[in-house]
């Protein structure tokens, strides 16, 4: 029987992204900026951006829309705002309850995107949608 050619700890490392680009990510995505990301993790805005993009590559996804010196949520997050706001309109629920939670939620996810926690936004923003399918 033969062994692998590789240790174990090697093969994890090739699933895992790289620390470095997680930190720059979750700053970014937390601040909403690249210049205040790198301000708080003491490395240049280039280093951020590239890190940033190191790990889009990774993961095979883009996680911002960059636009001069900002980020916005990508157009699936925009998507998916829409679709609430559409949802709700067309087809709100009949009980008002829910209808009165699904606006907190999206009045919230504005707020925290706006405020620059694009993660927690697009959390909420999945609450949201996901209150409004359950109510069919």
């Amino acid at each position: 029987m033969s062994r692998p050619a590789y240790h174990p700890s090697q093969r994890l490392a090739q699933r895992l992204p790289p620390f470095n680009a997680l930190t720059a990510f979750e700053a970014t995505a937390r601040l909403g900026s690249l210049t205040r990301a790198a301000a708080e993790l003491c490395i240049t805005h280039g280093a951020v951006s590239q890190r940033v993009k190191q790990l889009e590559d990774f993961l095979a996804v883009s996680l911002f829309v960059r636009r001069g010196n900002r980020i916005e949520l990508t157009d699936e997050q925009k998507e998916k705002k829409a679709k609430i706001d559409k949802q709700l309109e067309t087809n709100p629920p009949s009980d008002p309850a829910t209808l009165e939670k699904v606006k907190e939620l999206r009045s919230e996810g504005e707020q925290l995107h706006k405020a620059g926690d694009h993660t927690q936004s697009i959390q909420v923003l999945e609450q949201a949608q996901a209150l409004l399918d359950s109510a069919e």
